[in-house]
Formats: C-alpha cells, sequence, structure tokens
C-alpha cells in the first residue's frame, strides 16, 4: 500500500519543497493551490501539508471538501505567521501537527515518519475521531456548553457553578 500525500498550497514555489520528503519515502504525491482544487482532484485519503495563510479555519475548509468527513485524512497545517488560535483551532479539529514556514526538511520527515502505511495506528483511529465529530456536531448548544467544561476537567458541581445551571441540569445536559 502506496501512502497518498497532498500538499494544499497557493504559492507555486513552495509546493514542490514541501513534496519532495513524501515523494522521497515513495509516497504518491498531488499538488494542489488550494481546497477547491483539491475537492477536483479525485480521492481524498493519506496525507494533507495544507498552507493556512488565509485566515485559519484550516482544517474546517479541507473537511468541507465533499467526501471528505469520512475520509482517512491526516492534514498537518503551516503558516509563516502561525496564529495561536489558528493552531489550537486546527489541533482542535483533528490535525496531527502545525508547523511555522520556512521548516526544515527534517521536521517533514519527522512528520511523515509518524505516518507511514505500516503504521496501522493512525489508519484505524481516524474513523473513530471522524465517527465522534460526527456525534459532537448533533449536541444542543447546551450540551455542547456542558462537553466543554467537561473537557476542562470541572465537576459536575463546577460545571453548575460556570453555566448557572444546576447540577442536576447538567447531568441532564452531559452528553453520553
Amino acid at each position: 500500500m502506496t501512502l497518498r500525500s497532498n500538499v494544499i498550497d497557493p504559492d507555486v514555489r513552495r509546493r514542490p519543497r514541501i513534496s519532495r520528503t513524501p515523494h522521497a519515502r515513495g509516497a504518491h504525491v498531488e499538488i494542489y493551490e488550494d481546497t477547491e482544487d483539491f475537492a477536483n482532484g479525485g480521492k481524498a485519503s493519506g496525507l494533507v501539508f495544507a498552507c493556512d495563510e488565509r485566515g485559519g479555519g484550516l482544517l474546517a475548509r479541507v473537511r468541507a471538501v465533499k467526501g471528505v468527513a469520512e475520509a482517512i485524512l491526516l492534514v498537518v497545517g503551516y503558516a509563516e505567521q502561525p496564529e495561536p488560535e489558528h493552531v489550537v483551532a486546527a489541533m482542535r479539529a483533528g490535525g496531527i501537527d502545525y508547523l511555522r514556514w520556512p521548516f526544515a526538511e527534517r521536521l517533514l520527515d519527522d512528520v511523515f515518519g509518524c505516518v507511514t502505511p505500516g503504521d496501522e495506528r493512525f489508519f484505524q483511529e481516524d474513523p473513530i475521531r471522524s465517527r465522534a465529530r460526527a456525534k459532537v456536531r448533533e449536541l444542543s448548544n447546551r450540551e455542547t456548553d456542558v462537553l466543554t467544561q467537561l473537557v476542562r476537567g470541572l465537576s459536575n458541581k463546577e460545571i453548575g457553578r460556570v453555566l448557572a445551571f444546576s447540577p442536576r441540569t447538567v447531568e441532564v445536559h452531559a452528553p453520553t
């Protein structure tokens, strides 16, 4: 099985530089100018190196591509001036790494080395993450608020204080 790698970057000079490392490791590399180009490029799978220079929302844009939500897709974002909130948003949305451009080729080696066709762990976990994301999208606003506080490690009583709910209301709206 050959790992598919995708490079999504509007900079025509940067795309080939980034694609060298996956190609050198025997990956099939596809290069795209933007997410629309990626959407029209066929099967979305594998590893994606995506430029996030356009104000964040990298994972949302990549995942919005038709058929990508269920795809086995591991995304690495990068930007010249990464804003902390964009990095956090990308990681919360399931990104596996975020790099500052220009980056040393060894960093790509590190990322690519973590995800090889023989490393079934990533490929087994991605469908699980996709199902979890789908379940989170189904939550009501109140359930989402409770889940956010649960992830922060708060108890039902503490969540009740933060959200101005009774602990019983927190229990009722805690996602299962």
